[in-house]
């Protein structure tokens, strides 16, 4: 006999409940899997509206799950595809009920359920991610349009890949979103609604809202969905999550407070300007892995893309076009390496990923290992080039294996925090098989009168410090952080072992004060050193000369390539001339100016999502 998880809808009802946990501490758990936590933070901190249904796990098979719909008078809708043993069931108007829940729990066969909400989900950007070669000589991120050689790279070195033949060809990459003009002339043929067993990458350009004070992340279906999709996805290789980071930086917002993005299956993705510069909507965040271009300021060039109305535009923004130029450079690696783990394509970008283009930029550091890291852009600008490049020889990265480290419980008064007050928190490793980090999770448990003045600081054994948690004036919350982890990647490749110093502090001169609670060290990584490792640390070379292979001389002499590729082929480059060197004066003007519409509210443009 299995236990059947399904939706049930009550369709006569119109109950609008919300959440307000009253002590921070209850309603967490461990979700089974890799020690994930799963706590009051899933979804429903700020959810003001419910829809009437609910996530049920029955004992029996399908002709059980059918009777309990019809003993409830609920109407049995089958499956929901990417779970097993997941049924979906909508209630019709049959009786009258004060509470829908009880009518639940009258079946002795119900083992749980949990109401399913509707969660506020924001596009990071104000058009949808799509990408249209209609427009190519506006693709200034694509092609490089340098006139003069000295003059900075603006491109995400992808031409180099078209000439070697590869351009993603079976590769499928699915938009997560909620269907909106799915017969649009560039996606009808493509669109796979369901069919997550056959998508290899999945692009997501939404997430909890950028308002500064949510913190919300998956839920258990969404975990559950997680989970599955990097180990049964893609033969068992899984797939590949690419997630866009946020566009909370008008509203000092971290992205570590966005669960999605901060997952540790998800390619979490900034932006970059045209400039090579940190875009005023940016969110600092340790758990970014990379960056790829978007929008700047007023003035600079967007990304070109389709959109609403079967038509194209150039002003697609926000990170919400960055993450989709992510996921087809990882298409273009799958294409020429279809055995790469949801991991190694995490390695690649890594190991890949530029500083140069970048380095004009604030915050830059050189890890343990020599990778530089910084939590505006991750591990730099994304490179098409060296990651396919890399990815044709690519070994497979070792077996994975958890670290998860409680810190020395405080006594007595060590855990109150007040305003202008700091904590530190040590937590010693001495015997975890990972000499080679992937990730580290924070999970902290904080009562604290206002969330928002909290900083949190991660030091690694090896001296890198990273900022895992950014003070956020809008976030007046009191419930504080339960079971929530704070992710990194800015210790990657570096060992495990030795003294991890935590620091928590409020240095605002407010009137605040709290309790730090649990606190513990997820990390995930490696006991065997990765082949591309075994050579040394990481080589930078200068991104601005490394070699561009003529685009038309690369497709018709690669017998690689084929007749699509070449059918497909530019006609011609653009000679645009771009002086990044000759920044508009009025550049900080506007983005003083868009700063100041935030604020205001005026420049959020919300969408539904999953």
């Amino acid at each position: 006999m299995f236990s059947y998880l399904f939706l049930i809808c009550l369709f006569n009802s119109n109950t609008v409940r919300a959440y307000s946990p009253s002590n921070p501490y209850v309603n967490s758990a461990w979700v089974p899997g890799e020690d994930r936590y799963h706590g009051v933070h899933d979804g429903i901190e700020h959810t003001k509206q419910f829809i009437n249904e609910w996530t049920v796990v029955i004992d029996g098979d399908e002709e059980v799950a059918q009777l309990v719909a019809l003993e409830l008078g609920y109407v049995y809708g089958g499956p929901i595809r990417w779970a097993e043993q997941l049924f979906l069931k909508s209630r019709v108007k049959r009786y009258p009920t004060a509470d829908p829940d009880m009518a639940v729990h009258r079946v002795k066969r119900v083992e749980s359920d949990n109401g399913t909400t509707v969660r506020a989900r924001r596009s990071e950007g104000s058009r949808r991610p799509l990408f249209n070669d209609e427009l190519w000589s506006q693709e200034w991120y694509l092609q490089d349009t340098r006139t003069v050689r000295d003059l900075p790279r603006l491109d995400l070195n992808v031409l180099p890949v078209y000439a070697l033949g590869y351009n993603g060809k079976g590769v499928r990459v699915s938009v997560l979103d909620d269907g909106i003009e799915h017969n649009h002339t560039d996606l009808r043929l493509n669109y796979v609604s369901y069919a997550w067993d056959k998508v290899d990458i999945y692009s997501a350009s939404w997430g909890p809202s950028d308002d500064g004070r949510t913190v919300e992340g998956p839920g258990r279906l969404a975990t559950e969905a997680f989970e599955r999709g990097v180990t049964k996805g893609r033969d068992g290789k899984g797939i590949i999550y690419v997630w866009a980071n946020g566009n909370g930086g008008g509203n000092k917002d971290n992205c570590n407070c966005d669960g999605y993005s901060s997952s540790i299956y998800t390619v979490s993705i900034g932006s970059a300007s045209q400039h090579g510069l940190f875009p005023w909507y940016g969110e600092i965040c340790a758990s970014t892995l990379a960056t790829a271009y978007s929008s700047g300021a007023y003035k600079d060039q967007k990304i070109a893309t389709t959109d609403t109305g079967d038509s194209c535009t150039l002003g697609h923004t926000g990170t919400s076009a960055a993450a989709p130029l992510a996921a087809g450079i990882i298409a273009l690696a799958l294409h020429a390496n279809p055995n790469l783990t949801w991991r190694d394509v995490q390695h690649l970008i890594v190991w890949t990923s530029e500083y140069a283009p970048l380095s004009a930029n604030p915050g830059w550091q050189e890890n343990g290992v020599g990778l530089r890291f910084d939590v505006r852009f991750g591990f730099g600008l994304m490179n098409a080039g060296a990651l396919v490049t890399a990815a044709l020889n690519w070994t497979t990265v070792p077996e994975k294996f958890v670290c998860r480290i409680e810190a020395t419980p405080l006594q007595d008064n060590e855990g109150r925090l007040s305003s202008g007050e700091t904590v530190e928190i040590p937590i010693n490793i001495n015997d975890c098989e990972i000499n080679y980090i992937e990730h580290v999770e924070l999970v902290v448990n904080v009562r604290y009168n206002r969330r928002g003045a909290l900083e949190i600081f991660l030091t690694s054994p090896q001296g890198t410090r990273v900022q895992l948690l950014s003070t956020r004036a809008k976030d007046m919350s009191s419930n504080g952080f339960v079971n929530w982890p704070l992710t990194s990647v800015a210790t990657w490749g570096e060992n495990s072992n030795g003294l991890w110093r935590v620091v928590i502090q409020d240095h605002t001169d407010e009137q605040n004060s709290g309790e730090i609670g649990p606190i513990s060290i997820i990390v995930h990584g490696t006991r065997d050193r990765p082949a591309h490792m075994r050579q040394g640390p990481r080589k930078y070379t200068n991104y601005n000369y490394q070699e561009v292979f003529d685009y038309f001389d690369g497709v018709l002499d690669n017998p690689n390539t084929d007749d699509n590729s070449q059918a497909n082929a530019p006609e011609e480059h653009s000679t645009e001339d771009v002086n990044v060197n000759d920044i508009d004066p009025t550049i900080l003007a506007e983005v003083e100016k868009e700063l100041q519409r935030i604020h205001h509210g005026m420049v959020y443009n919300r969408s539904p999502g999953l």
